[in-house]
């Protein structure tokens, strides 16, 4: 009976381990279930509209990473269309509607302040990847359609300003547009990231909406100081996180 005991208890652990195998993606597509929530919630919200500028894409689940996005949407513009984007994103839900937000409570009213123009357009850097974070073993939120790099602004009159030249440029109303628009993108987004972050940002605000469950915390390191109200949509805090920490997801 004993005998017997063992080997029913040795199979049991034996499932367990195959179980987590495939829980944790080693057999077949995994991604964690806050993300599956978070898209679902907000394609519940109704807050996206499909339009000749967000069309949506067949769900992707790609490589060994566990790239993609249950319901991935190819965005041209947002804003209503109003504001182009100088190459299509692939983004989810919760990142596409949070650039609405961005740009109404964020970007345009700083545009006003500082340059007396709306941006038309913005200069993308990237935005999909399957690929791990540079440098560290965690993989880049880019791989979750739930990130976007951008470089530039353009606005209604011509004028450009470009993260790159501008961050330590000659003009410091310029300075001061992408100080304000990186430190208040907290008021949106869950991680910023800019050029005072380090070098691999120098040219580029990323953004994204990683949901950081251990430690609770945003990651605001865009420009100026944000001590706001908390990020779009998921239970998060301010405060700090440096490379390599393993919630520090981008």
């Amino acid at each position: 009976m004993k005998r017997v005991f063992l080997v029913a208890l040795s199979f049991g652990a034996l499932a367990l381990v195959l179980a987590g195998c495939s829980l944790w993606g080693f057999s077949g597509s995994y991604r964690a279930p806050w993300r599956h929530e978070a898209e679902a919630q907000c394609l519940a919200s109704g807050r996206l509209k499909t339009s000749a500028a967000i069309t949506p894409l067949p769900e992707l689940d790609h490589g060994q990473l566990d790239c993609g996005a249950d319901h991935p949407f190819k965005v041209a513009a947002v804003s209503n269309g109003m504001v182009e984007l100088s190459s299509a994103a692939l983004l989810n839900c919760p990142m596409t509607v949070a650039m609405d937000d961005w740009m109404e409570r964020v970007v345009q009213p700083n545009a006003a302040t500082y340059i007396g123009q709306p941006v038309v357009k913005l200069k993308l850097l990237g935005s999909y990847s399957c690929r791990h974070i540079a440098g560290v073993a965690s993989v880049s939120e880019h791989a979750y359609m739930d990130a976007i790099d951008v470089g530039g602004f353009i606005f209604a009159d011509g004028r450009e300003i470009l993260v790159a030249r501008d961050w330590n440029g000659a003009d410091p109303v310029y300075r001061q547009f992408l100080r304000m628009v990186g430190g208040e993108s907290c008021a949106v987004f869950n991680t910023v990231l800019g050029p005072d972050y380090n070098s691999d940002h120098h040219d580029h605000f990323h953004l994204d909406m990683a949901a950081r469950l251990k430690s609770h915390r945003r990651v605001c390191k865009g420009g100026q100081l944000y001590d706001g109200p908390m990020a779009y949509g998921l239970p998060t805090f301010t405060g700090s996180i440096t490379p390599g920490n393993e919630d520090d997801d981008e």
